[in-house]
């Protein structure tokens, strides 16, 4: 009787699958689960009459008679399987799931992947956290598993790229640390990235107020040996961009006009022009009554703004 209020209850999800994802459903497959371990137990000692009672009441169900065909006939494959499951050998398990697609449908494989899948997890937050020695020891268990390898190799190489970030943190070569961390794009959410790139956030602002005051001996100083920072030399070259803008705009306003003209030179050697700096050589010829003799074809290194404090008398 059981079996055939199985069987129909089955059909009729297989019919209708929203039913699937009902209560009563859900009870029934943990039902199965749970007499599918049990029987399990029973062939790994040996008691196959004993599985075989157990698993009966599902043997009209069309989807479960191959799984249960499979742990009857308990194959050599199958008990390694099992007990792959029990030591949490994940390398066996995914190796045995490929070769036979068949023993994915064991309910306990899907713990198995489960676990896998928490243990990532796991590995993840540890490289957020920078504790490399948790992390390394983690995926040592999932190593040479087809089904991830993607995924732990992504993990080594971040586990890589964290360690030397650690390793120049510690001999505080700051250059290296950050072009590490604008390599590789994930550092900037691990504990030790968020700390520098903090430290970088408050460095940029500070020397915002100076360049916002023409001052570009002090955001020199202020920046330090990272003014130098080749994968930063954008935002760098913005703030004096900006430093060499407002005090060609004082001089102007001084109506220090000879000043101005020799600093807009050396401007456009250093960064060419734009925008900004065209609207303020217009500015200067309106009140200079004076024109600009533009005729600089050719521009210094790109970080020619280390010298800047001395172009601008600085």
């Amino acid at each position: 009787m059981l079996r055939k209020k199985y069987a129909l209850a089955y059909a009729m999800a297989t019919k209708f699958p929203p039913l699937s994802q009902t209560f009563q459903y859900q009870k029934m497959e943990e039902r199965w689960e749970d007499t599918f371990d049990n029987a399990q137990r029973q062939i790994a000692h040996g008691r196959v009459e004993n599985a075989i009672a157990l698993l009966n009441e599902y043997a009209t169900i069309a989807h479960k008679r191959p799984i249960i065909k499979l742990v009857l006939k308990h194959n050599k494959d199958f008990i390694v399987f099992l007990q792959a499951i029990e030591s949490d050998n994940f390398k066996t398990i995914d190796k045995l799931a490929q070769s036979n697609p068949l023993f994915t449908l064991i309910p306990s494989y899907k713990n198995v992947k489960n676990s896998m899948q928490q243990l990532i997890q796991s590995i993840s937050k540890d490289i957020q956290k920078c504790n490399l020695e948790s992390a390394v020891k983690k995926l040592s268990s999932l190593q040479n598993i087809d089904s991830i390898a993607e995924t732990v190799s992504l993990q080594k190489n971040e586990c890589k790229a964290v360690k030397k970030l650690q390793d120049a943190y510690k001999i505080n070569d700051f250059i290296t640390c950050f072009e590490v961390i604008d390599v590789n794009r994930f550092l900037n959410s691990t504990e030790l990235g968020i700390l520098l790139q903090s430290h970088w956030t408050k460095l940029i602002s500070q020397c915002e107020i100076f360049a916002l005051k023409g001052n570009v001996k002090e955001i020199k100083e202020k920046l330090g040996e990272l003014i130098g920072l080749k994968t930063r030399r954008d935002k760098i070259g913005d703030l004096f961009r900006l430093a060499f803008h407002t005090r060609i705009k004082a001089l102007i306003h001084k109506k220090t006009y000879k000043s101005a003209e020799s600093i807009i030179y050396s401007y456009l050697d250093i960064f060419g022009s734009d925008r900004e700096v065209l609207s303020i050589m217009q500015t200067y010829e309106a009140k200079s009554k004076t024109k600009l003799a533009i005729t600089q074809k050719t521009r210094v290194p790109r970080d020619a703004w280390i010298h800047a404090d001395a172009i601008m008398g600085m």
